[in-house]
């Protein structure tokens, strides 16, 4: 499982939108997003990247499902 640093971190902000910025790194085979970094950060800006991915075919869906599945397995690994 590959886990992003904050997607919204300033040093990023050449990578443009938070949404933009979730898809590139959904693309580039991260499969944890971490949506931090701005106060309060607005996520459903980084959900809505991931979704326009999807619906546009920029984000494979098989490799959307592939990386959720990673991270699902991963969770199920974890006591508790």
């Amino acid at each position: 499982v590959t886990i992003t640093d904050a997607i919204g971190a300033g040093a990023l902000g050449r990578y443009g939108s938070l949404q933009n910025r979730t898809l590139l790194a959904a693309r580039a085979g991260m499969d944890a997003l971490l949506c931090t970094a701005i106060k309060p950060l607005p996520g459903w800006k980084c959900v809505a990247g991931l979704q326009q991915g999807l619906q546009h075919g920029a984000l494979p869906k098989g490799a959307f499902e592939g990386q959720l599945a990673q991270l699902l397995q991963l969770r199920a690994s974890l006591p508790g």
